[in-house]
C-alpha cells in the first residue's frame, strides 16, 4: 500500500486536497469518483516535493511541472462545467507556490478587465508562444477545454522526456568533469615531480609543453600527419571502398612510423657519438 496525495473538485467547484492510502492510482480515482469528486491531480505523497524545489535559488521560479499541473487542472475544471473565472480562483486558492499564485492572480484580474485568456497568459514568460497560440485557437473555435487537455498531455510528455534526458546526462558529465580535473592535476602537479632515472634530475617541464618543441624540431611529423588526415578525409568524403582506403591509410601510417623510428635512431647515434 502506498500513500497518495490528491486534488479534486466537487460539483460546486470547491477544490479539495487530501491523502489516501491505496495500492495504485486507479483505486484513488475510483474512490474519488464514488464520492462525487472529479480528480485533478494524483501523486505519490513521497514524490510530491522534489529536493530541487527546496533549493533557495529555485524557490522564486516556476518550474515546467507547475505549468503542466495548471494546464491539466484547468482543463478538468472547465470540463466539469465550472466557469473560467471560478476555475482560476480555485486554482489560485490551492496553489502553494507564491510565484504561481501571483501569476494566476494577475491573469484573473486581466480576465475581469475584459481580456481573453490567451491575451492574459501572453503577459507572462512561463507560457510559451506556442502555448498562448493554442489557447487563443481554442477560445476562437470554442474548444478551449479540448485544447487545454491536449496541451497538458503534450507538456507532460515533454517534461518527462526532459527529465529523462537530464538524468541520463548526469553520469557522463560527472565522469567527464572528474576525468578532466584528473588530467589537469597529472599534467600540472604529478608529471613535473617525476625524475628521469638515468639523469637523476627532475623533468624540466611537462610533456604537454615538450611535444610542440619536438614537433617543431621534426617538421616532417606535421607534414605526414597532415597528409594522413587528408587521405582519411578523402576516403570518407568520396565513399572509397574500404579495402582501397585501408591500403592507402596503411601506407601513410607505415611511412609515419618509419620516420619516427629513424628520428629516434639518429638521436641515439648522435648521443652515442658524444
Amino acid at each position: 500500500m502506498a500513500m497518495f496525495s490528491y486534488r479534486a473538485t466537487d460539483a460546486a467547484g470547491n477544490v479539495i486536497q487530501g491523502t489516501l492510502e491505496a495500492r495504485e492510482e486507479r483505486q484513488v480515482v475510483a474512490h474519488l469518483q464514488q464520492g462525487g469528486l472529479i480528480p485533478l491531480r494524483i501523486n505519490q505523497a513521497a514524490a510530491a516535493t522534489r529536493w530541487q524545489d527546496k533549493l533557495p535559488l529555485r524557490r522564486g521560479r516556476i518550474p515546467n511541472r507547475e505549468v503542466v499541473n495548471f494546464t491539466q487542472e484547468l482543463a478538468a475544471l472547465l470540463k466539469a462545467g465550472l466557469p473560467l473565472d471560478r476555475s482560476l480562483q480555485a486554482l489560485e486558492h490551492v496553489t502553494s507556490r507564491t510565484a504561481m499564485k501571483a501569476v494566476l492572480s494577475q491573469v484573473l484580474r486581466d480576465l475581469q478587465e475584459g481580456k481573453t485568456l490567451g491575451d492574459a497568459l501572453s503577459r507572462h514568460r512561463i507560457f510559451s508562444p506556442l502555448y498562448v497560440s493554442l489557447v487563443q485557437a481554442g477560445e476562437t473555435g470554442g474548444f478551449l477545454e479540448e485544447a487545454l487537455d491536449n496541451l497538458g498531455d503534450y507538456l507532460k510528455t515533454v517534461s518527462e522526456f526532459r527529465s529523462y534526458l537530464l538524468t541520463a546526462l548526469i553520469y557522463p558529465m560527472i565522469l567527464a568533469g572528474v576525468g578532466g580535473l584528473s588530467l589537469i592535476l597529472m599534467l600540472l602537479y604529478v608529471v613535473p615531480r617525476f625524475s628521469f632515472t638515468p639523469l637523476g634530475v627532475a623533468a624540466a617541464q611537462p610533456n604537454l609543453f615538450v611535444y610542440p618543441e619536438f614537433t617543431l624540431a621534426q617538421p616532417w611529423i606535421t607534414g605526414k600527419t597532415s597528409a594522413a588526415a587528408r587521405v582519411t578525409y578523402w576516403a570518407v568524403a568520396n565513399e572509397t571502398p574500404w579495402p582501397i582506403a585501408e591500403s592507402v591509410v596503411t601506407v601513410v601510417r607505415t611511412s609515419l612510423v618509419n620516420g619516427v623510428r629513424r628520428s629516434v635512431d639518429d638521436n641515439g647515434h648522435a648521443k652515442g657519438g658524444r
